[in-house]
């Protein structure tokens, strides 16, 4: 395996687009409309997602800091003309005696408009920390009552445990882990709940993990559509390098098997996904090297090829009945700095793995030493992505591709135009991003620099059939045209559509793709 150099990537693109061009045999029409624009909202740590039924809802999930809650905030776009029509808060019931709090902890679709809210309540007087839930639909914000899942004695309100909670592909499962609180110099223990669709309790475990717990976890859950349950655990013991473990829980037998992921030079893993491929569980972890703590850490003065440096990816894969079909490790011929994974699509023999190359310098902008208004400065650096399709038989990473776009710095836009847009159509990989380019090259000493929205098309084997710019989007191109591709959501909408958005300085805009 080998990752192919971005000169040889760029000169392959253009004679492809010029092929393309000329022969327009392999031209696939596109059309967009673009709705209203809206003023810039601050999306920075926000989780946004959609639905689209009689309207598009975005659905905004995000931490309130003045009422100490998570919050959801729901807007309504009309469906034909993408023109803001509404919008309303969805929260859990506010708690205002001291000592007593509701938290928001996750929310989930069900169908449609119906979704369900978990939430937890603390209560000062019996010291409990009780997970409940309670149905809600986003179109009309109503709430259903809660129904208690699972409890556990606390310790304090500020030692009062938590809830991790995750559902199945096809939502007829899922899986919480109720962390108990934290006491020093004891082993950490937990508690784990599969539900069925109806958010009953079909089986529970106590586990106790063999060594002594932190004061900050870091548990991530997965639930299989038949009700197999992974737990990726990250482990930070002393004097020992970092390192994580699978813990895969069968409620059927009610056993618990460790599968640890430590690797014999100590390389560590710095991110991971965990995805299923028919009820089959799939780990991808990105891996540092063997100087590292929790990353490896090299710096230079641009910042492009600064922060973490992976090495390679680790693979492995669970059959339906959490039995392990295969651990394997796939190290690049070169370094990547600032890989991180942003989407995986997972088709029928494989799997493509869609890796920004990405870093996020983040300064305080605070005056005063001991300010109690936090401000902060993003700069957000970005050297393109990578593209690995993954054998899901037996792990072996069968193409690495680099495409360095070499985007100029932006700050403050949550990185709006320097990820990569991906989907799947037809067997095919589809990539959309940004490549700035200079409008008066060859003609004056001063550049007029425009971003440009690039469509890419992969076929299965890693060819590239299709590199062009997409000149009649509405976005980009021309010099008075505000408006750039927002490379920071999509959304299938069906039928060949797909919602995106463009963003320019002070505004953004929803728009529809149609392939």
């Amino acid at each position: 395996m080998s990752i192919m150099n971005s000169a040889k990537v760029n000169s392959m693109k253009h004679l492809l687009a010029t092929f393309i061009l000329l022969s327009g045999s392999l031209s696939m029409a596109q059309s967009f409309t673009w709705g209203y624009p809206y003023g810039i909202t601050d999306e920075q740590d926000a989780t946004l997602s959609y639905v689209v039924d009689d309207k598009v809802y975005k659905l905004t999930e995000y931490y309130d800091s003045k009422k100490f809650n998570r919050q959801l905030d729901v807007d309504f776009l009309n469906p034909n003309d993408l023109e803001q029509m509404g919008s309303m808060s969805i929260e859990v019931e506010p708690v205002k005696e001291f000592g007593y709090r509701r938290d928001y902890e996750s929310l989930f679709q069900e169908n449609s408009t119906d979704f369900v809210l978990f939430s937890s309540y603390y209560d000062k007087k019996t010291k409990k920390n009780t997970l409940s839930w309670q149905s809600t639909n986003v179109k009309d914000g109503s709430l259903g009552e809660y129904s208690e899942i699972a409890t556990l004695q606390a310790l304090s309100m500020t030692k009062s445990g938590d809830f991790e909670i995750t559902q199945s592909d096809s939502k007829n499962h899922y899986a919480v882990i109720v962390e108990q609180p934290y006491v020093k110099k004891q082993a950490e223990k937990i508690d784990l709940y599969l539900l069925d669709k109806d958010k009953n309790v079909v089986k529970s475990k106590s586990f106790t993990f063999p060594f002594v717990g932190k004061r900050s976890r870091h548990n991530e859950i997965f639930v299989s559509d038949s009700g197999q349950v992974y737990i990726v655990k990250s482990i930070n013991l002393k004097k020992q390098k970092p390192t994580k473990n699978i813990y895969h829980w069968n409620p059927e037998n009610d056993e618990i098997n460790t599968i640890e992921l430590k690797q014999d030079d100590n390389y560590q893993i710095a991110q991971f996904n965990g995805s299923f491929q028919d009820d089959n569980f799939v780990f991808t972890g990105i891996l540092t090297s063997d100087n590292s703590t929790f990353f490896s850490i090299s710096l230079d003065y641009s910042g492009r090829n600064s922060g973490v440096t992976a090495t390679g990816l680790l693979l492995l894969k669970f059959d339906s009945s959490g039995q392990l079909v295969y651990d394997m490790r796939n190290d690049f011929d070169q370094n990547i700095s600032n890989l991180s994974i942003k989407d995986i699509h997972v088709m029928d023999d494989f799997y493509w793995v869609i890796m920004d190359r990405a870093q996020i310098d983040k300064k305080s902008k605070s005056g005063q030493a001991g300010a109690t208004a936090f401000t902060y400065d993003y700069t957000y650096l970005n050297n393109g992505f990578v593209i690995a399709r993954i054998n899901t038989a037996n792990g072996d990473l069968q193409y690495l591709n680099l495409i360095d776009t070499n985007e100029p710095n932006t700050r403050n836009d949550n990185g709006a135009y320097l990820s990569v847009l991906s989907f799947v159509k037809d067997d095919q990989l589809h990539l959309l991003y940004n490549e700035t380019r200079d409008l008066r090259k060859g003609k004056v000493r001063v550049p007029l620099l425009k971003r440009f929205p690039i469509h890419d098309v992969i076929a299965a084997d890693g060819k590239l059939v299709k590199n062009e710019a997409l000149m009649a989007a509405g976005i980009g191109v021309d010099r008075d045209e505000a408006f750039d591709l927002d490379t920071s959501s999509i959304y299938d909408v069906g039928d060949g559509r797909y919602l995106i958005r463009a963003r320019s300085n002070v505004e953004y805009k929803y728009g529809f793709m149609r392939f």
